[in-house]
């Protein structure tokens, strides 16, 4: 399929990818007397009025790209990927929420540019539990998101139905250079792909995400696998490690 691609955004935060100026990132001195499980309880706790995929919205997530096998729908909040690159990375902060494709509330997870990585990194108190953080990481990619009744539709007046359309979304990696006016052939609603597609949807957001470490939380849906696995054997056809 080709597809007139009419605007840009590269390597910004928010909807589509975390900044790509974040640097230094460490994280937070863990508080006095926490344990592993007291701080897998506060992030549950902190998280859980997300249940309501809008009320994330509402929230400042939003969604990033189409379903992932074994993790499903992301959704990212810009202000704390700003967070994070002021103040450090915190266990009760988390920059994305996960759904599954009935969305239903399962991860979260922490996401930062590998390049601004220092040293190991290290959320919780986990040394003496029985899990140990996982992190792991996501190429670089395009992620481009488009409007499936061809109205050209900015993409903050898209509604939450629209945003949550698998067919709406496609990904490329590594990173395609999609400028204004360059025709181009995806599959929508696949991930990592770049070949040829079917319909003419109308693309209204395109970005850009750099090398990211990340780290999944399964803390609102029990992981056979471990909470921090990077994937879930029942989530969107299940996966492999990195398939996010």
């Amino acid at each position: 399929m080709s597809e007139r691609v009419n605007r840009r955004a590269a390597l910004r935060a928010g909807a589509l990818g975390i900044a790509a100026g974040l640097t230094g990132c460490s994280a937070r001195t863990l508080g006095a007397g926490q344990t592993f499980q007291s701080q897998l309880d506060e992030v549950r706790s902190e998280t859980e009025r997300y249940t309501d995929p809008r009320t994330a919205m509402e929230d400042g997530f939003r969604p990033s790209g189409p379903v992932a096998p074994g993790q499903g729908w992301h959704s990212v909040n810009e202000e704390h990927v700003r967070s994070a690159a002021e103040e450090g990375l915190s266990h009760t902060n988390p920059q994305v929420v996960t759904y599954d494709t009935d969305m239903k509330l399962a991860a979260v997870e922490w996401a930062v540019p590998a390049d601004a990585v220092g040293g190991r990194l290290d959320l919780f108190a986990d040394d003496d539990a029985d899990a140990t953080e996982h992190w792991h990481a996501l190429d670089p990619r395009t992620a481009v998101l488009a409007n499936g009744d061809g109205d050209p539709t900015p993409p903050g007046d898209l509604s939450f139905d629209a945003m949550t359309t698998n067919d709406n979304w496609a990904a490329v990696v590594p990173p395609a250079d999609l400028l204004d006016g360059v025709e181009v052939a995806l599959e929508w609603g696949r991930l990592d792909t770049g070949g040829p597609g079917s319909g003419d949807p109308r693309v209204v957001d395109i970005a850009t995400t750099p090398e990211l470490q990340t780290l999944h939380a399964w803390v609102h849906r029990e992981n056979p696998e471990g909470v921090f696995h990077g994937t879930h054997p029942e989530v969107a056809g299940g996966g492999g490690e990195n398939h996010h």
